[in-house]
């Protein structure tokens, strides 16, 4: 049997960490450890921690430092010192459904996949239900490297991931996400997974996920409403960042497999360097597209780049079609379109 980590990382959480220590000794299938790292907390957390440490079944950690890292530094950080075959990230102040260990680690092992993600309940503070995270999840399914979009989707809490994700690449040489910052912990390892190997979803809520101050009144409604007015956005500043995200992957691709022996591995990130590579040109002729101001030459652009484009994989038809649909109305032809630069 796969030996199961929990990553845990703390931060002032006394309200509501005993619900999650808790919920994590009902689970139907128990992990092997519980690695805490607290991130300079000032009330409680550390002593409800020592004290669930004296009585739990399984073998709690708990690391403390002077030197405060931020949240995704702080779950790295808890993750590299994880000693399971898998790891399984945790906030503080959820609730997980007894059958997320069990289910998490089926899936990935019967898929062969190197992360298996799933759907949650989005609670407010007292666990009223405001409406369900999908993260791109409408079926219980894997799906092979390349085939989805590696740098949008990922909530820590959903996951399990192959611990060798945490070993092969330095963490501190990820790329930046859209805020100018290195990417966070967990989609980092989404990205990694997804380009690296197999992403088993599975179409069940198994965990709480509290927000804090939400109002649950309308949310699907407002959320069909975005989706819509997005389609006649022109986000720029998000084509530019897809540009050097995938510029970034296929450098750390191309120089990870230089220096990896093994033979699978090394497989694998040669043609993450090329499919990376790929959505380069991609990503820099949709740019090119919204930013030509010569009619003929945007045709001659749409025309290049519909033959070539990549949003995230060959079974993306959806995707693609409305991303054609797009480029053509509001690229070639400026129908409409609102540019957010």
């Amino acid at each position: 049997m796969p030996s199961i980590s929990i990553a845990m990382a703390t931060y002032n959480g006394e309200r509501y960490i005993e619900d999650q220590l808790n919920s994590i000794v009902e689970q139907s299938l128990a992990p092997d450890e519980l690695v805490v790292r607290d991130d300079g907390s000032t009330d409680r957390t550390i002593m409800l921690l020592e004290k669930f440490a004296s009585y739990s079944p399984f073998p709690v950690k708990i690391l403390t430092s002077n030197k405060r890292l931020g949240y995704a530094e702080n779950f790295l950080a808890i993750g590299a010192a994880c000693r399971g075959d898998y790891i399984m990230f945790s906030d503080q102040d959820d609730v997980w459904l007894p059958n997320k260990i069990r289910m998490g680690l089926e899936a990935i092992v019967g898929d062969d996949s190197l992360i298996s993600i799933h759907t949650s309940v989005i609670v407010d503070d007292k666990l009223n239900k405001i409406s369900i995270g999908r993260q791109g999840i409408h079926s219980t399914k894997f799906f092979n490297k390349g085939d989805l979009n590696p740098h949008e989707n990922g909530w820590g809490h959903q996951m399990m991931f192959d611990r060798r994700l945490l070993q092969l690449i330095d963490p501190s040489i990820r790329p930046k996400g859209q805020n100018g910052r290195p990417l966070s912990h967990d989609i980092w390892i989404y990205s990694l997974a997804a380009t690296l190997g197999r992403v088993s979803h599975i179409n069940q809520p198994l965990c709480l996920y509290r927000q804090h101050n939400n109002n649950a009144d309308g949310a699907g409604q407002q959320d069909l409403i975005r989706k819509f007015w997005s389609f006649f956005e022109v986000p720029i500043y998000r084509y530019e960042y897809r540009r050097e995200f995938c510029k970034s992957m296929a450098e750390i691709c191309s120089n990870t497999a230089d220096v990896t022996t093994e033979l699978s591995m090394k497989k694998n990130l040669e043609e993450a360097s090329v499919i990376y590579q790929s959505r380069l040109k991609s990503n820099e002729a949709r740019l090119r597209l919204y930013r030509e101001s010569r009619f003929l030459s945007r045709v001659e652009i749409f025309i290049k780049h519909e033959r070539t484009r990549d949003l995230g994989g060959a079974k993306n038809i959806t995707g693609i079609a409305l991303g054609n649909a797009k480029d053509l109305l509001l690229g070639v032809f400026s129908l409409g379109r609102i540019v957010h630069k």
